[in-house]
């Protein structure tokens, strides 16, 4: 199911010319708890952990989450494409330099800027750009 949803975005993402999308846990508020509506993240990986970043490209879907949900994340998505980056710091960027070094110069990453702060936004644009 988690890889039909993903061919979903890609087709999506393809249509739209967009390179990569990125995809964190949180809501509007940048809660960590969110309710059903927001939890994208969830639905494109399969993973119900709490916290976390996932970055959907053409070709790979990573998820970023720290310590506390390694297992978690094996036992959830172990039948799905999505790889498990281990976050060594939570709620460190470190999906940003993984996919900087992925992408070209002149690529579109996608995202939803109201699951962003502007700290946040100030970050990627200064590093992708």
């Amino acid at each position: 199911m988690v890889n039909e949803r993903l061919k979903a975005l890609r087709d999506f993402m393809s249509i739209q010319k967009i390179d990569a999308f990125i995809i964190p846990s949180t809501d509007p508020h940048q809660s960590e708890y969110v309710a059903d509506h927001w939890k994208l993240r969830e639905y494109f990986s399969g993973f119900t952990g709490s916290a976390g970043t996932l970055i959907v490209t053409k070709d790979r879907a990573a998820l970023w989450t720290d310590s506390r949900y390694f297992l978690q994340f094996e036992e959830e998505c172990n039948t799905s494409e999505v790889q498990l980056h281990k976050q060594s710091i939570p709620l460190a960027p470190e999906h940003v330099a993984w996919l900087c070094s992925l992408l070209d110069t002149e690529t579109c990453i996608g995202l939803d800027f109201r699951l962003f702060s502007i700290s946040q936004i100030n970050y990627l644009t200064s590093h992708t750009t």
